[in-house]
């Protein structure tokens, strides 16, 4: 179940990325770091009782997509 639910956070980001002109090997690599980014925010925001790293990601990625 767990890993269904990677594989399809996954593919979402990556058609994401691809919509936005990513080439496919190159959107399906920035998918997957995106979901290894959002996932260890949650994993550190629970220790933390934080949301600043779910904010943090969430500012890396927006200016990430405003500089491209």
């Amino acid at each position: 179940a767990a890993a269904q639910g990677f594989i399809t956070f996954q593919g979402r980001a990556r058609h994401a990325y691809e919509r936005a002109g990513v080439p496919g090997t190159q959107a399906a690599a920035m998918a997957s770091v995106a979901v290894s980014a959002i996932e260890g925010a949650i994993i550190q925001a629970r220790a933390l009782r934080s949301l600043q790293p779910l904010d943090d990601v969430a500012d890396h990625f927006a200016t990430a997509a405003a500089t491209r």
